[in-house]
């Protein structure tokens, strides 16, 4: 599943879908505007506007930072290798950049730790940052420091554009996973929902205990689309059992990638899967590389997807051909809803 969202008009930029990393444009970590000693300006030689920069130091770092500060920029993607690597005066001079560039959409940072985003405030400067829609933070320690996981979910209360976060491999505690959770589900008094632009999502999971968290968000939420799932220790079918049953009264979810999961070839989860399928038919799962999808019955469950993909053109309203027809409800309990029972009846009937 390719998407080209994040940087749109760029032929050049591949963005993988939400559970693979950013396939950018290679970028030496010395800038041609520097090595070449010309200013900057209408006559330089245009910078690549999407960029990986590797083991930065010294000059380059500098550069890039004085880069983002400009009014004139144009750099829309970043991939930061080696953060850890830097001085913290130097981190912090350059988090402040990122945090109020006014073209950056998507940034990537490999290297990060909970003490370093404490310090350099990365949260705290994307509270009101209207560019940047992707950020993805790798480093499993990122929430060893309690107020880290506070800063996140304040961030998101106030932030109004980020619509992708990438968090694979940042191990939580479960009472932080529940404030998250409580910032992207709706409120069971007010029916609000204090994040309504995060559309992308991808977290680490350790235990079914963390699963039903997520869980219990995913009954709530109406705003995200796509779910990545990793844990490499998940050896227990309670996993996907309660990810999918929490779908049930879910049809905003259109990706559920699970490929980052043990995810068994048994009789239950299989039986599991189906049935979610039929009754959302809107869902794909993306079961690659798991026990599941070297066994033989996977191909039932791939012939499910196809099929759902074909029924899902067939009544997606963006879908509907000169010859098709639109129901509407109005005046009736069901007048603004539609559920999987409807679809399917519809699909069957082939209105």
């Amino acid at each position: 599943m390719v998407c080209g969202s994040l940087v749109p008009g760029y032929a050049s930029t591949q963005v993988a879908c939400i559970a693979c990393s950013l396939k950018l444009i290679q970028f030496p970590a010395v800038m041609a505007a520097s090595s070449s000693g010309e200013k900057r300006g209408t006559d330089a030689p245009a910078l690549a506007r999407d960029r990986t920069v590797r083991l930065l130091k010294g000059r380059d770092v500098e550069d890039l930072i004085a880069e983002l500060r400009s009014p004139a920029c144009t750099l829309e993607a970043l991939v930061l290798e080696g953060y850890h690597k830097l001085t913290q005066v130097t981190r912090k001079r350059l988090t402040i950049a990122v945090g109020g560039s006014k073209s950056l959409k998507s940034f990537k940072c490999t290297g990060y730790t909970s003490s370093m985003i404490d310090r350099d405030k990365l949260w705290e400067l994307l509270k009101s940052n209207e560019v940047l829609e992707s950020l993805d933070i790798e480093g499993h320690n990122i929430f060893r420091i309690k107020s880290t996981s506070q800063s996140l979910c304040d961030m998101l209360r106030e932030n109004t554009k980020l619509s992708s976060l990438r968090l694979p491999d940042a191990r939580w505690k479960v009472s932080e996973l529940k404030e998250l959770s409580g910032v992207l589900s709706r409120d069971a008094a007010t029916g609000l929902q204090a994040n309504e632009t995060l559309k992308k999502l991808v977290l680490f999971v350790e235990d079914s205990e963390q699963a039903e968290v997520v869980a219990n968000m995913l009954r709530t939420n109406r705003t995200i689309r796509e779910l990545a799932i990793h844990s490499f220790w998940l050896k227990s079918n309670d996993i996907v059992q309660i990810l999918l049953e929490a779908l049930e009264g879910n049809n905003v979810l259109r990706l559920l990638d699970l490929s980052g999961c043990y995810v068994p070839e048994e009789q239950e989860v299989f039986d599991t899967i189906l049935n979610r399928l039929q009754n959302n038919p809107w869902l794909h799962l993306n079961l690659r590389g798991t026990l599941l999808s070297l066994s033989l019955r996977f191909s039932i469950i791939q012939q499910k997807l196809d099929q759902n993909a074909s029924l899902f053109q067939s009544w997606n309203p963006s879908f509907v051909k000169s010859n098709g027809a639109r129901l509407f409800l109005c005046g009736s309990a069901r007048a603004g809803k539609c559920t999987s029972h409807l679809i399917q009846v519809l699909c069957d009937a082939k209105v």
